[in-house]
C-alpha cells in the first residue's frame, strides 16, 4: 500500500516541477512588469519636474525683465 503512494508521488514529480517552473516564470514576468511601470513613472515624474523648472525659469526671467524695465522708467 505504501509503495502505491510512493509511486503516485514519484509520478507527480514532473508535474510539480512544471508547476513550480510556471509559477517562477509568472513571478518573474510580474516583477519585470512592475519594474518597467516604475521606470516609466520615474521618467514621467522627471519630465514633469523638468517642465516645471523650465516654467519657473521662464517666469523668473520674465519678472526680471519687467523689474528692469520698471527701474529704467
Amino acid at each position: 500500500m505504501a509503495s502505491f503512494f510512493v509511486s503516485i508521488i514519484i509520478a507527480a514529480l514532473p508535474l510539480m516541477t512544471l508547476a513550480a517552473m510556471i509559477a517562477l516564470a509568472l513571478i518573474a514576468v510580474y516583477g519585470l512588469q512592475t519594474l518597467l511601470v516604475q521606470i516609466d513613472f520615474d521618467q514621467q515624474s522627471s519630465r514633469a519636474a523638468t517642465a516645471e523648472r523650465q516654467r519657473v525659469r521662464l517666469t523668473l526671467g520674465h519678472e526680471d525683465r519687467v523689474s528692469r524695465a520698471e527701474m529704467e522708467v
